[in-house]
């Protein structure tokens, strides 16, 4: 393991700075071009654990300023012997784009323009694709039809994949729902709120660099430091850029109630599935039968055999009919935590029970405080998600089943 060249940022949130070594992060400053002009640098929107992510405008593109897109550029160290067929991003976009009609295909953040750059610490992989707007992830409770209506988009673009032969995701595990068409095998679904992003309004797009400023603030930036004191050399940027504040880019008058599905970089064909897949699904959005945890059955009931006897420490919390244990008995056994029995249902009722009013109007795409779920609309997002989190996946809902289930209607 290296030892640490800088001395840690105070600017919050932003990418690991010692990623800017050989092998490493490409330093960005913004002004810097891209493809000889074509793309150049005005803000910072993000960044994960092998890429950057800017907000750059397509200079070369018709108009008098040129579209403003996402420019995606990634560590040299997984841009290595790179050619468009081994890059999952190019290979998705463009099976959805020849495989759906432009109607449908719309519906995805497919590479609008890939190059390599050649920088200090080697060449990287960088990715253009049409700027979006933030994740559902990003905004607070949404109001109760665009909830609807979004999961509704959602399982679309699901089946939408399917139909092209993609998978979002790795097929170690099953889905919630859905097959592929034609298919018996069941595929795992590697998607998440934060894959989900709404669609921005056509004027955002269009922004002149002053409107950008405005929207979005001047980049907040620090002076890279060194440990030893010295210069931080070709390797590193002189100047930390902290991405703008999600805020400024959440507000409906910029958004269309509509969301595309982003993020290709772990999909893949179903007809070729990668050979040594590492699944990067967090927990909480894994299917049932792979990750055996107490609250699963407080909410669902007992693992049907034989996936009850695999989850080995289901008898510190639960009798064997499922039912939570007593606390004289957790106690005798030395378990602190203690299992409570719920449901969907009873977890539905509770959503807008204990939510403070906001100091302000969240705007018109947000619900407003204290709304609660009515019983008819319980019972049937019940009945759906019941029918999803089915143990044994051949019995769960199949996708066109989930878009024609009456909670949508």
């Amino acid at each position: 393991m290296m030892a640490p060249c800088f001395i840690p940022s105070h600017l919050g949130v932003i990418e690991d700075i010692e990623d800017y070594r050989p092998r490493g992060s490409h330093p960005i400053s913004v002004g810097n071009t891209f493809d000889q002009g074509h793309f150049r640098v005005h803000h910072k929107l993000g960044f994960g654990g092998s890429f950057t992510v800017w907000l750059a405008r397509d200079q070369l593109e018709e108009g008098n300023q040129g579209r403003i897109v996402t420019l995606k550029v990634m560590r040299a160290d997984v841009s290595l012997c790179k050619v468009p067929s081994e890059i999952p991003e190019l290979v998705i976009s463009q099976t959805l784009r020849t495989s759906l009609p432009s109607s449908e295909s719309i519906g995805f953040q497919t590479v609008d323009h890939h190059l390599f750059v050649q920088g200090p610490n080697g060449s990287h992989l960088c990715l253009v694709f049409p700027l979006a707007g933030p994740s559902i992830l990003a905004i607070c409770r949404l109001r109760a039809d665009l909830a609807r209506n979004v999961a509704k988009q959602t399982a679309m673009r699901i089946h939408h994949m399917h139909r092209a032969g993609v998978v979002h995701g790795d097929k170690q595990s099953s889905a919630s729902f859905s097959t592929m068409s034609g298919a018996d095998e069941r595929l795992h679904l590697d998607l998440t709120t934060s894959n989900i992003l709404f669609r921005l309004s056509p004027h955002v797009i269009k922004w002149s660099d002053a409107e950008v400023y405005a929207h979005l603030g001047n980049p907040e930036t620090e002076g890279i430091r060194s440990r030893d004191g010295q210069q931080p050399g070709p390797h590193a940027p002189a100047i930390l850029i902290a991405p703008f504040e999600n805020f400024r880019i959440s507000d409906a008058m910029l958004l269309q109630e509509s969301i595309i599905v982003s993020d290709f970089g772990q999909s893949y064909i179903v007809t070729s599935p990668p050979s040594s897949y590492e699944p990067g699904t967090v927990p909480n959005y894994q299917s049932p039968e792979t990750w055996f945890k107490g609250h699963i059955v407080e909410m669902l009931g007992r693992l049907p055999d034989p996936c009850w006897a695999a989850f080995e420490q289901c008898m510190l919390w639960f009798e064997e009919d499922g039912q939570p244990k007593s606390e004289q008995d957790r106690e005798r056994a030395g378990v602190l935590l203690q299992a409570y029995k719920s449901s969907i249902r009873a977890k539905l009722f509770e959503i807008g029970e204990q939510e403070d009013q906001p100091p302000e109007d969240k705007g018109p795409m947000i619900e407003k405080p204290g709304v609660r779920l009515q019983e008819e609309e319980v019972g049937l997002l019940q009945d759906l998600l019941l029918k999803m989190l089915k143990y044994f996946s051949e019995e769960r809902i199949r996708i066109q089943d989930v878009i024609r289930h009456p909670w949508f209607t």
